[in-house]
């Protein structure tokens, strides 16, 4: 999966967070309908830090990755400059 896709990801459980919110306010909280959506709400808050934690992770090591592959550009074409 790449960043995109999971930037795609964090906008629609984002979105379905707020509309799931919506629904809640407007029932009874102790109703089986509440409580199935509560539950859903839920799921919903642990795949979205998921997918952040994911998200950072990728940033990171992509950016990690384009250092190495400079690195090893430069040192291949003995272009380092270290001054």
């Amino acid at each position: 999966m790449n960043i995109e896709q999971i930037k795609e990801n964090i906008r629609v459980l984002d979105d379905d967070i707020r509309y799931l919110e919506e629904q809640l306010r407007g029932l009874n909280p102790d109703s089986p309908a509440a409580e199935s959506k509560e539950r859903i709400l839920n799921v919903k808050w642990r795949l979205l830090q998921e997918q952040t934690d994911i998200l950072m992770r990728k940033e990171s090591s992509a950016a990690r990755e384009a250092a190495e592959a400079r690195l090893a550009y430069h040192t291949e074409n003995d272009t380092l400059d270290l001054y």
